[in-house]
């Protein structure tokens, strides 16, 4: 579903590519395996990711964040956080856990 989800936004599109990050050996003499690398699409209208996690598509990976700039970060859980609350998708049978003030 995700991944209809991003053809029908992407597909024959002019999008933006952010490579965020490299592998972390960045071994680019090595001719069998490609190079490895993070980033992100910008769509026109958007974050493609923030929409990802906004409709439950996608969850944030904790490893990925290192990547990105802090105001970035804070966008990304907050979609994530906002499908979580609405039980959308990948998060339907989320339960809030809640912290005693103990």
């Amino acid at each position: 579903e995700s991944r209809c989800f991003s053809e029908l936004r992407l597909l024959n599109r002019s999008v933006v590519i952010i490579i965020d990050g490299m592998d972390k050996f960045n071994d680019s003499a090595v001719v069998v395996s490609p190079l490895e690398f993070f980033g992100r699409v910008e769509h026109p209208s958007g974050s493609l990711a923030k929409e990802l996690l906004g409709a439950g598509l996608a969850r944030v990976v904790d490893w990925s964040l290192n990547f990105l700039p802090v105001e970035e970060v804070s966008i990304l859980r907050g979609a994530e956080l906002e499908a979580k609350k609405q039980h959308l998708r990948l998060w339907k049978d989320w339960v809030e856990v809640m912290m005693s003030s103990d």
